[in-house]
């Protein structure tokens, strides 16, 4: 099982070090990223699994570093770099600690483009806390004489897919397994499975589903799925009809796509804030890409919400690469959002 030590070893084994044009990592101070990656990630986050979220790429880097060819070795030291910088300036913020306690333990990659953010931020604006308010809040920006609250949220829909594919198998076998068959030989089906399917949802739960219709078959019905940590419960609706086709599970599979999972992730922040709130609470939108989603300002309108931004974050030859939107506020915090746009840039690398 690859680990920590084997990578150092690997590293200092070969020298590796990392020399371009626009960035220089010698082999002491890449060690030393190593170093502060091993406090973060424990051993067992560095190996492949079948559902592995958070650490997917974590793994294609350090797989690198364990290669003899020094030259695709090379690619990975920016990488890794610039999320041991990452986990550094975390780790001294109030509340860091505590976040980065929390990644290796959810599969979602909620948490760490948190971190990631964090950093990016960090470099341009004061950044003076993470998770606050009994974790409502993920990261304390102050500009000038005001507090800003900043909600980190996912726009990438890749894990609910994921999970309703795992959905999708698990009610099939449970239908498969059981199927209900009316007097006229025809077998009940799912004409319409509408809604995603939140993380942690325990495998025996669509074959105690099936169970349940076995008795009193339906011809629609809407069930509430439970959430799990930073996760909101989801309401998932399904319309069944009977059909002599032998495969149960057919018809039309909606409520997976990045615009609505925007529209969700607002709902989400701005019926978490409170009313007696003063601060400013920004939403921001985060895609796992270099690019990111394009969102209107209509999307706060009306809501708590003050403002909201998207970013972009890809890994790179250069550490990761950072992209972001224009940065959308109410009429009366123009003068906010103005200081922000010129303090944050609008693409960089950082390492």
């Amino acid at each position: 099982m690859k680990n920590w030590d084997d990578i150092r070893r690997n590293t200092e084994r070969f020298g590796l070090d990392f020399n371009q044009e626009k960035l220089r990592i010698t082999n002491r101070e890449f060690l030393d990223c190593l170093s502060v990656l091993e406090r973060c990630i424990p051993d067992e986050r560095l190996n492949p699994r079948a559902s592995h979220g958070n650490f997917d790429f974590i793994c294609g880097w350090t797989d690198q570093l364990l290669r003899v060819d020094k030259k695709e070795s090379l690619a990975a030291i920016p990488v890794l770099a610039s999320l041991a910088h990452a986990y550094s300036v975390v780790k001294k913020l109030p509340g860091g600690e505590f976040l980065i306690s929390e990644i290796p333990k959810h599969e979602a990659i909620g948490l760490f483009s948190q971190l990631l953010i964090t950093y990016f931020l960090s470099r341009y604006v004061p950044v003076i806390a993470v998770e606050q308010d009994r974790k409502r809040v993920d990261i304390v920006i102050q500009i000038n004489d005001k507090k800003v609250n900043l909600h980190v949220k996912g726009t990438d829909p890749t894990t609910k897919s994921r999970n309703q594919f795992v959905a999708f198998a698990q009610l099939t076998h449970a239908m498969n397994a059981k199927p209900i068959i009316n007097s006229n030989g025809e077998k009940l089906g799912v004409t319409l499975f509408d809604g995603y399917v939140p993380s942690g949802i325990d495998e025996k739960f669509w074959s105690n589903f099936w169970d349940r219709i076995m008795s009193k078959p339906v011809e629609s019905l809407e069930i509430v799925l439970p959430g799990v940590v930073r996760e909101p419960n989801s309401k998932l609706r399904l319309e069944f009809s009977w059909s002599s086709q032998s495969n149960g599970l057919k018809g039309e599979i909606r409520g997976i796509n990045a615009f609505q999972n925007v529209i969700h992730r607002i709902k989400d922040i701005d019926s978490s804030i409170p009313q007696s709130s003063c601060d400013l609470e920004i939403a921001i939108l985060v895609n796992m890409d270099a690019n990111y989603l394009e969102v209107s300002p209509t999307v706060f309108l009306g809501r708590r919400l003050d403002g909201v931004m998207s970013i972009g974050i890809s890994p790179g030859s250069l550490g990761h690469y950072y992209t972001r939107s224009k940065i959308f506020v109410k009429p009366e915090h123009a003068a906010l959002a103005t200081i922000l746009e010129k303090a944050i840039p609008s693409n960089t690398w950082l390492c």
